[in-house]
C-alpha cells in the first residue's frame, strides 16, 4: 500500500528571527518520485524542472535536511542526477546532465497568462520543452541558446496586450400588447441588424419609457479582453430544497439556481476593426407550484454570432417574460358571516406578458 508521510521541523539559523531556514524530515514508502520531488520543492519554495526520464516510485527516509539536499538524495535514490542554475533545480538522467544539454532560460511575461502562453507555444513549436511558473508569471526552459532564441521569438509574438472591448447594454421591458399596438413585433427571436429598424425600435421604446409604459430594467456596462467571456446577470437566486440519505440519515439542504436575465458575451476583434461576438441571452422565470411544493422554471434563450462595426448597436428581441399576480380582497364584517361571507370576498388572478428588448453596443477601448 502506497503511503507518503511528511514530518516538517522548522529550524532557525543562529539567533535571527528574520531569516528562517527550513529543515524537515521526510519518510516516503513507494511514493511517486515526481510527486515527492514537486512536494519537496513547494515546501522549500524552489523552482524545479523534471524531464521525461523522471518516473517511477521511490522509498526514502530523510531527517533534518534542507529541501535542496532532500531533492538531491531523492534523485539519487532513482539513479537520477541533479543540477541547480540561477535558482532553478533540474532533475534528469545522469547522461543528459553530464552531456550539458543546456542551461536554464527564464522568459518573464508582460501581458499574457503563463498557462495560456505555454499552451499556445506548444501548438507552434515542436521539441521545445517549457514549464509555466504561475507564481512569477513566467515560462522556464532548459535547453541550448539556439533553442532559447527560437522559443523567445514565438513567445514575443504571443505575449502582446489583448484588445479590450467595452460592452454597453440597455435592457427594456415593455408589455407585449402595448408593443404590438406601437408597431414593435418580434416574432420568435429576431436579431435586428438594419439601421432603420433599430432606430425605429429605439425611438418607440424611448417614447414608451417617457410615458411610463416601458421600464428600463438595467443599463450595465462591462469591459473584457478579446476572447474572454463577459457575464451580466440581472435577477436573483431561487433556493431549491434537496434531500440526501446516508446510512438511514436524511439531510436537508438547499441549492440555488440563477434566475432573471442572463447575458454572456465573448468578443473577438478583427484586423479590419470589426468585432465578431458570440452572444448568449437567457430569461429564466420561476413559478411556485403548490401541488408539488416546488418551483418550476420557464426558460427562453438564444445563441448567435454577429459581426458588427466598432460602436454599432445590435438589438435582441422576442424574449418574453410572464408575470402572474394574485390578489384577494374582502368586505369587512360581512365577509366573516358563515357561509354567506364568501359572497363578500373577491379573488383575482392576472397574467401579464412582457417583451424584453436588449440593446448591445460594443466599443473598442
Amino acid at each position: 500500500m502506497k503511503r507518503i508521510l511528511f514530518v516538517f521541523l522548522l529550524a532557525l539559523l543562529g539567533l535571527s528571527f528574520c531569516r528562517p531556514v527550513l529543515a524537515f524530515s521526510i519518510n516516503v514508502v513507494d511514493g511517486d518520485v515526481c510527486e515527492v520531488l514537486r512536494s519537496t520543492a513547494r515546501i522549500g519554495k524552489l523552482n524545479v524542472i523534471l524531464d521525461d526520464s523522471v518516473q517511477g516510485n521511490v522509498t526514502v527516509a530523510i531527517k533534518n535536511m534542507s529541501p535542496e539536499d532532500a531533492i538531491r538524495y531523492i534523485a539519487l535514490a532513482r539513479g537520477l542526477s541533479f543540477v541547480q542554475e540561477n535558482g532553478t533545480i533540474i532533475v534528469s538522467n545522469r547522461s543528459a546532465i553530464e552531456a550539458g544539454f543546456g542551461s536554464v532560460h527564464v522568459f518573464p511575461l508582460k501581458y499574457g497568462n503563463s498557462e495560456d502562453i505555454l499552451s499556445a507555444v506548444k501548438l507552434q513549436a515542436d521539441g521545445i520543452k517549457l514549464w509555466a511558473d504561475s507564481s512569477a508569471n513566467a515560462l522556464l526552459m532548459y535547453g541550448t541558446n539556439s533553442q532559447a532564441e527560437d522559443a523567445r521569438r514565438i513567445i514575443d509574438k504571443l505575449d502582446v496586450p489583448s484588445p479590450q472591448v467595452s460592452l454597453e447594454a440597455k435592457i427594456v421591458s415593455v408589455e407585449k400588447n402595448t408593443a404590438k399596438k406601437m408597431g414593435i413585433s418580434f416574432d420568435g427571436l429576431n436579431l435586428e441588424t438594419r439601421n432603420s429598424d433599430k432606430l425605429h425600435a429605439k425611438a418607440v421604446l424611448d417614447a414608451l419609457s417617457r410615458d411610463g409604459r416601458a421600464d428600463v430594467l438595467s443599463r450595465p456596462n462591462i469591459m473584457t479582453v478579446q476572447g474572454r467571456e463577459a457575464v451580466i446577470n440581472i435577477g436573483g437566486e431561487v433556493p431549491i430544497p434537496t434531500n440526501s440519505v446516508t446510512n438511514s440519515t436524511t439531510t436537508n439542504s438547499f441549492t440555488y439556481r440563477q434566475t432573471g436575465i442572463i447575458l454572456r458575451y465573448t468578443p473577438y476583434v478583427n484586423d479590419d476593426g470589426y468585432i465578431t461576438a458570440k452572444v448568449h441571452t437567457e430569461i429564466s422565470t420561476p413559478s411556485y407550484v403548490e401541488e408539488m411544493g416546488a418551483y418550476k422554471f420557464s426558460n427562453r434563450s438564444a445563441d448567435t454570432v454577429v459581426r458588427l462595426k466598432d460602436g454599432e448597436t445590435m438589438v435582441i428581441g422576442g424574449l418574453i417574460g410572464k408575470e402572474e399576480t394574485k390578489s384577494f380582497s374582502k368586505v369587512p364584517f360581512l365577509s366573516e358571516i358563515p357561509i354567506l361571507g364568501k359572497l363578500f370576498t373577491y379573488k383575482n388572478n392576472s397574467s401579464t406578458e412582457n417583451e424584453i428588448v436588449i440593446f448591445l453596443t460594443a466599443k473598442l477601448v
